[in-house]
């Protein structure tokens, strides 16, 4: 069977990512130490994956971590949940390629042509 354009391999995406993406879109609203641990995933990875999303738009802040007190991480909520696949942070660092809705989406939240 031969692929059609514009098909998808779900194996092509990096296991790990998949992972956080999952946990993201089950438990909606979070902090990076739960995308971490519910995804085995390292701290570091999760950050520049969770920073590009929030770039994107993908992802807000909901509750802004505070310096005051030690060990309160800052809360994520899920905003743009467009499919099972995880949108794929560019290597370039100016965007995250979607390929749930085939769309890149730029750093500040808009459809990038």
């Amino acid at each position: 069977m031969t692929r059609k354009t514009g098909a998808y391999n779900k194996s092509s995406v990096a296991p790990g990512l998949q992972r956080a993406w999952q946990s993201l879109r089950i438990l909606r609203t979070c902090t990076r130490g739960d995308i971490s641990a519910t995804a085995e995933l390292a701290d570091a990875t999760v950050r520049a994956y969770v920073s590009a999303l929030i770039k994107a738009g993908f992802i807000k802040v909901t509750r802004p971590r505070t310096r005051r007190y030690a060990g309160v991480q800052e809360v994520i909520t899920l905003v743009r949940n467009t499919g099972p696949i995880a949108p794929i942070a560019r290597a370039d660092g100016n965007g995250v390629y979607d390929r749930n809705t085939d769309t890149t989406w730029n750093n500040k939240g808009e459809v990038q042509k």
